[in-house]
């Protein structure tokens, strides 16, 4: 069994590497232009989320379009609507597959799997699982949108609750985009909660990680 994306784990101390009997996979998918590492230190604020869990970091499918170390889920040289929809397909197609891998070599139901994203990794990570025949146990998403919203009614497969995260200050992905997906989501019939985080530019800051973990605990 070969993994479709390069990954690094992280378990909780005092667990084994070798014990696969995990309670829940949290999968973090980092943004443009980054890579596993850039999101692997917020994983122990995590840690108490779960009982016993997998945490997991793929690196995106593409190397940067800018040059490496970098990664991406797909390109953002073209941003019309046409090209960030193509690339989702694909980045979804990725995901998609990396995420049946985990639960046939973790022996682990699709409602046991979280996914948490940054920026284009809350993008590929709403696009995706709204797409997968079973629906994962929850998303939360720092600082994204969601590509061709209006396509959820046709294309959605599966509901899971959400949780929406976003700085005021972001000049990267502004707010609204935030705003708007909550909207598309809700209105869907999907559970979405929106968080504003006062101050705060393109990135996650504690506030933000206290808020997922209140969310995460919901949905025990």
């Amino acid at each position: 069994m070969i993994s479709p994306l390069n990954y690094i784990t992280r378990i909780k101390q005092g667990k084994s590497a070798e014990d696969t009997n995990f309670t829940d996979i949290a999968v973090f998918l980092h943004g443009y232009g980054a890579d596993a590492s850039n999101i692997l230190p917020i994983w122990q604020f995590f840690a108490d989320s779960f009982e016993h869990p997998l945490f997991v970091f793929p690196n995106a499918p593409e190397v940067f379009e800018f040059g490496p170390p970098g990664f991406q889920w797909y390109s953002l040289i073209d941003r019309s609507r046409e090209a960030l929809l193509d690339g989702s397909r694909r980045a979804c197609e990725k995901l998609d597959d990396f995420l049946s891998y985990l639960t046939q070599k973790y022996s682990i139901a699709e409602q046991k799997i979280t996914l948490i994203g940054f920026s284009q990794g809350t993008m590929t990570s709403i696009f995706t699982a709204i797409r997968r025949a079973k629906p994962i146990r929850a998303i939360v998403g720092y600082s994204g949108t969601l590509i061709a919203p209006d396509l959820i009614e046709a294309e959605a497969k599966s509901k899971m609750p959400i949780c929406l995260i976003h700085g005021d200050e972001d000049l990267v992905v502004p707010i609204a985009l935030s705003k708007i997906t909550q909207k598309y989501l809700t209105d869907a019939g999907y559970k979405c909660d929106f968080h504003k985080i006062e101050g705060l530019e393109h990135s996650i800051s504690d506030k933000g990680i206290k808020i997922a973990k209140a969310f995460l605990r919901g949905q025990n």
